[in-house]
C-alpha cells in the first residue's frame, strides 16, 4: 500500500472499540458474511477467561488521505483467529455505503466481498497466533468527500488447532471516525478568470477553498487576510480557471486509439469497433482503458466527463479512485453487448448500478440508450422512463451524420429528432452528442424542452460527418458544451484542441470571423458544459458556493509568450494556451494534480497495463 500516512499521524487519537459476544454494535448487518446478527449470539456467555476484540481507528481523518487500523483479538487458548472489517457512512444520504477503501497490510490478510462492503479479513486457514493473542493491521484509504462520520464493523472468532471454535463464539467491536475540520485553502496571486455571468476576471485574484466548495473569490490581499491561517497555492504568473468539463466521451476507448482511421462513421462503427469491442472488452479492458483516460484528462484540467460505455459500475469505481468527477452512462442498445447479452440483462444492471452511484458527491449515473439507429423506438421510450423513473440524465448519439438520420428515416419515416420528438424523449435531462443535421424546426424543438447538446468538432471533422450549427444552437437558447468524443475517433482527450477547433471551425464554416468569438467558444468547456448537464448550480464557473472544481494554468510557454492574460484572458486561453500548460487541478477541493503530475494515478503502472492489453488486442507479444 503506497504512501501510507504515518503510524503516529494515523493512531495519536484513536478511535478505540472494544466489545464482547452479546454486544453487537448498533447497525451491524451480520457476522462472516451473514445478512443479520444471528451468528454473533451463539455459544455460552463468556467464561471467567474472557476474551475480548480491539480496534484502533483514526478518530478523525481527511478527505483521500491513507491511515492504518490496528485489530487485536485476545483469547486463552486461541490458536489461529480470522477477522472482517467493513467502513461505511454512518449517516447523511449515504448511509449505509462503502466509505473509502480498505487494504491488507498485515501478512497472510486477504480483501474479500460481503454484501457490497470491501472488507479486510485474514483466514484461519495455517494461520497460527500465540500466546492467546492475534494482532492485524489493515489499511485504509479515508474517502475523498470527508461531509459524513464513517463506522468501522469489527467481527472475529478465535479457534484451537483442531479447528474448533473456542465457546463457538464471534466477537464484535466498532469506532467511529469523524472528518477532521477542513483547513482552509488560498490558491493566490494569479489571474483568475471566472466565467461567471458579469464575466468577471481578477488580475491578481485568489479563491478561497474550504472542504469541497469554494468559500470566496476576490483579490488576492483581501483573501489573505480573510484567511491568514489558509495553506496556500502560489499562482502568481498563472491563470486560474474553473476545471474543464468533457461533455462526451467514451473513456475505455483510449485503447482502441489509432486502431481504424479514415473512415466514414457507418464502416468505422460496424466493421472495425462492434466487432473489436466483442472481441476485447471486458471488465478488464474498461478498468484499464477508464484510468488511462481519467490520467490523460486530469493531466489536461478536464476535472468532469459525460461518459457512454459498457460495465460503468467499473468505470465508477476508478472514477471514484481517482477523484474525478463524471457523468456516466451505462450504454444500452438493441444486439448483444460486451457486458450483457440482451436488453433485459443491461436494463437490469442500469437500475442496479444507478441504485448504487444516486447521491454520490461526484458520480452521477445515467441511462445511455446508444442512438436511434441503434436501439428501437420501443425500447427509446423505456430508457426514456426508466430516467424519468430514476430521476437521472438520458444520454444519446443524435443527428451525428446523415447516414443515421437516413437509416432512422427509411425504418420509422422521420428524422433522428423527429422520433424522439415524437416519442415523447425529448426533455431537460436529455444530453444529446453531436446533433450535427438538425433543421431550424428541430434546434427550435431542443431549445423548447430544454436539451442540453454536447458539440464534439475534432471528432466530427475526423469522420466527415459535418458541422454542427452550434452558433445557431447558441442563438435559439439551447445549452451547448464540449466534448472530445472516445479516443477511437478523436484521438485524444483534449479539450483545449477541442475549443481552438471550435472557435476556427465555425468562423470559416459560416465565412465571419466574428462568430463563436474567444469567450464563447471557451464556455462550452466551463459554464456552458455545466449547462448543458444541467449542472450550472455545482461547477462551470468560480463562485462562492460551487464545488471547488479549479485549474492552474502556466502563462509563461514561448508559445503564450508575451501576452498579457490579464488583458484579454479569454484569447490566450483558447488560442494560446495548450494542455501541457495545466500545472495544478483540483477536484472537490483535493488537490489531483501538482506540478503537471496527477497525484491520485500510478503513471507507469497505466501505461504498462494499457500497453499489455494493447498488444493483446493487436495479437502481439505484451510489452515488458
Amino acid at each position: 500500500m503506497a504512501a501510507l500516512v504515518a503510524a503516529a499521524v494515523a493512531l495519536a487519537a484513536p478511535s478505540r472499540g472494544t466489545a464482547h459476544l452479546d454486544q453487537p454494535p448498533a447497525g451491524h448487518t451480520g457476522g462472516f458474511g451473514e445478512p443479520t446478527c444471528a451468528s454473533c449470539h451463539r455459544g455460552a456467555p463468556l467464561d471467567a477467561a474472557g476474551g475480548s476484540l480491539s480496534l484502533d481507528a483514526p478518530a478523525t481523518f481527511a478527505a483521500g488521505e491513507e491511515y492504518r487500523i490496528a485489530v487485536r483479538l485476545e483469547r486463552a487458548g486461541m490458536r489461529r483467529a480470522g477477522f472482517q472489517l467493513s467502513a461505511r457512512f454512518a449517516e447523511g444520504e449515504g448511509a449505509g455505503r462503502q466509505a473509502g477503501e480498505l487494504t491488507a497490510v498485515s501478512a497472510g490478510a486477504q480483501l474479500v466481498a460481503a454484501h457490497d462492503v470491501t472488507y479486510a479479513a485474514q483466514t484461519a486457514d495455517g494461520a497460527r497466533v500465540g500466546e492467546g493473542e492475534a494482532r492485524w493491521t489493515v489499511g485504509w484509504r479515508a474517502p475523498a468527500a470527508a461531509d459524513a462520520p464513517v463506522l468501522f464493523h469489527l467481527a472475529a472468532n478465535a479457534a484451537n488447532d483442531d479447528d474448533s471454535e473456542l465457546g463457538d463464539h464471534v466477537y464484535l467491536a466498532s469506532a467511529v471516525s469523524r472528518p477532521a475540520a477542513a483547513r482552509p485553502l488560498l490558491v493566490t496571486g494569479g489571474t483568475v478568470v471566472t466565467f461567471d455571468a458579469a464575466g468577471t476576471v481578477l488580475a491578481d485574484g485568489a479563491v478561497a477553498v474550504v472542504g469541497e466548495r469554494i468559500a470566496a473569490v476576490g483579490a488576492a490581499g483581501d483573501l489573505a487576510r480573510r484567511y491568514p491561517a489558509a495553506e496556500r497555492i502560489d499562482a502568481r504568473g498563472a491563470v486560474v480557471l474553473p476545471g474543464l468539463i468533457n461533455a462526451h466521451t467514451h473513456a475505455p476507448m483510449v485503447l482502441f486509439r489509432g486502431l481504424a482511421d479514415d473512415l466514414p462513421l457507418m464502416e468505422w462503427l460496424e466493421e472495425h469497433i462492434f466487432p473489436a469491442e466483442a472481441a476485447h472488452v471486458d471488465e478488464e479492458f474498461v478498468r484499464a482503458g477508464t484510468r488511462l483516460a481519467c490520467l490523460e484528462m486530469l493531466r489536461g484540467g478536464t476535472t468532469t466527463f459525460v461518459d457512454m460505455y459498457y460495465f460503468e459500475d467499473a468505470i465508477a469505481e476508478e472514477v471514484e479512485r481517482c477523484g474525478m468527477r463524471a457523468v456516466l452512462g451505462e450504454t444500452l442498445i438493441d444486439f448483444p453487448a460486451p457486458d450483457h447479452p440482451t436488453w433485459e440483462a443491461a436494463v437490469a444492471y442500469t437500475r442496479r448500478f444507478v441504485e448504487r452511484w444516486r447521491g454520490h458527491p461526484r458520480i452521477t449515473p445515467a441511462v445511455a440508450p446508444h442512438a436511434p439507429y441503434t436501439v428501437s423506438p420501443e425500447h427509446l421510450v423505456a430508457a426514456h422512463a426508466l430516467a424519468a423513473e430514476l430521476d437521472v440524465p438520458l444520454l444519446v448519439h443524435l443527428a451525428e451524420d446523415r447516414a443515421e438520420i437516413e437509416q432512422v428515416r427509411q425504418r420509422t419515416g422521420r428524422t433522428s429528432i423527429e422520433l424522439l420528438a415524437g416519442l415523447g424523449v425529448l426533455s431537460d435531462r436529455l444530453l444529446a452528442a453531436h446533433v450535427v443535421w438538425p433543421t431550424a424546426e428541430e434546434i427550435e424543438l431542443l431549445a423548447a424542452h430544454g436539451v442540453g447538446v454536447a458539440h464534439c468538432p475534432q471528432s466530427n471533422m475526423k469522420i466527415a460527418a459535418g458541422v454542427a450549427p452550434v452558433p445557431d444552437l447558441l442563438a435559439a437558447g439551447v445549452a451547448v458544451g464540449i466534448g472530445t468524443d472516445g479516443a477511437g475517433s478523436n484521438n485524444d482527450l483534449d479539450l483545449w484542441e477541442e475549443v481552438d477547433t471550435a472557435a476556427k471551425l465555425h468562423k470559416v464554416t459560416r465565412g465571419d470571423p466574428t462568430v463563436l468569438p474567444a469567450r464563447q467558444a471557451f464556455e462550452l468547456a466551463t459554464i456552458g458544459g455545466a449547462r448543458a448537464l444541467d449542472m450550472q448550480g455545482e461547477i462551470g464557473s468560480l463562485e462562492p458556493g460551487k464545488r471547488a472544481d479549479l485549474v492552474v494554468v502556466r502563462a509563461t510557454g514561448l508559445h503564450q509568450w508575451p501576452q498579457d492574460p490579464a488583458v484579454n484572458p479569454y484569447s490566450f486561453l483558447v488560442y494560446a494556451t495548450k494542455a501541457a500548460d495545466v500545472d495544478t487541478v483540483l477536484v472537490d477541493g483535493r488537490v489531483v494534480v501538482r506540478g503537471g503530475r496527477v497525484l491520485t494515478l500510478d503513471e507507469q503502472e497505466v501505461r504498462a497495463h494499457a500497453a499489455a492489453l494493447r498488444a493483446r488486442l493487436e495479437g502481439g507479444p505484451t510489452p515488458p
